[in-house]
């Protein structure tokens, strides 16, 4: 790893030029919440980039799928889901599993929590030679 790498964000910089509006807006929301847990470190700002793109694009295709048909028919006569209905449901997986890496999910704060009471206490010889 590079130095500084695992440097816990303290102030959360301008969003990436990558993000659209919406990207831009989610990173200012939920970016707050992570800085003021301490949880967000240097290494996973490209993370919570991705995790920004992702909950646009979810954003983005869910505010389309209201206004189109979920299935229609062909040319054939078939019924045919609607293809933006896969790029949701690939959107939200990958949303899914960057909230889960960046620890935004009940579950794996929970689990963070967990993990964080459980650690040893730093005591030098003394707490390695009383087990």
């Amino acid at each position: 790893m590079y130095q500084g790498e695992t440097e816990q964000v303290k102030r959360l910089p301008k969003p990436p030029a990558t993000l659209g509006a919406l990207g831009k807006l989610e990173w200012d929301r939920a970016g707050k919440f992570l800085v003021a847990r301490s949880t967000l470190t240097k290494l996973d700002l490209a993370i919570f980039e991705a995790y920004c793109i992702q909950y646009e694009i979810l954003q983005r295709v869910a505010t389309d799928l209201k206004e189109l048909p979920l299935a229609y028919e062909d040319d054939k006569g078939a019924i045919v889901k609607n293809p933006l209905l896969t790029v949701y449901n690939q959107a939200q997986s990958a949303l899914k599993g960057l909230c889960v890496e960046l620890g935004m999910t009940p579950a794996s704060r929970e689990k963070a929590l967990t993990a964080k009471n459980q650690e040893p206490k730093k005591d030098g010889m003394k707490g390695l030679l009383s087990k």
